[in-house]
């Protein structure tokens, strides 16, 4: 074993290890479950919390539902609420509305982000706990009424202006009859591509 393996093993020991009186987690005999400490003497230690929780499966069901990049914004938005209850020593299955609606105006006021972030944040919560309900592992969502920010439909993007429109409809005109027609179609009716 290299010794950044083992300086890593070590440090994932110390993690999921308490030994209370000087044992070194490089000092584990695993098969009786024990902790060798410096004096000699052996302590039992706790083991570590269970793969399979409910909040482990909570999370785990709901973001199996999701593939590609659905599932990576769903699982960082996981992220930050776990993280969010572990700083405030909440499980995340005893979370109620306001502790929902305290972490969207931490999002809004200490953080700084937009009100589309915060509201997919929120969104994908609710969804966890829609679908926690659903499996059963809840009675009711504490994400039901949580207010989340008015986010305007309106697209704040920009279409071409006049100039830019008479170069793109000119570059279509010069490569023939059939792109000059689209890019007309595209800029006098305000289509999109895609």
């Amino acid at each position: 074993m290299t010794r950044r393996v083992k300086v890593l093993m070590d440090r994932l020991a110390c993690v999921f290890c308490e030994t209370g009186n000087g044992a070194h987690p490089s000092r584990t005999d695993s098969s009786k479950g024990a902790v060798m400490s410096d004096r000699g003497s052996t302590q039992l230690i706790r083991p570590a919390p269970p793969l399979f929780d409910d909040a482990r499966i909570a999370v785990a069901g709901f973001l199996a539902r999701y593939s590609g990049g659905t599932r990576l914004a769903y699982t960082s938005d996981l992220r930050m609420w776990l993280a969010w209850c572990s700083s405030h020593e909440l499980s995340v299955l005893n979370a109620q509305r306001p502790h929902l609606e305290l972490w969207a105006r931490d999002m809004e006021e200490r953080q700084g982000l937009a009100r589309a972030t915060i509201g997919r944040r929120l969104s994908t919560v609710a969804g966890l706990y829609r679908f926690a309900v659903i499996d059963g592992t809840l009675d009711r969502s504490p994400a039901d009424y949580v207010r989340r920010p008015h986010v305007s439909g309106e697209s704040t993007t920009l279409g071409l202006d006049r100039m830019e429109l008479g170069a793109f409809i000119a570059q279509a005109a010069a490569a023939g009859p059939t792109d000059h027609a689209l890019a007309c179609l595209l800029g006098l009716l305000g289509l999109r591509v895609g």
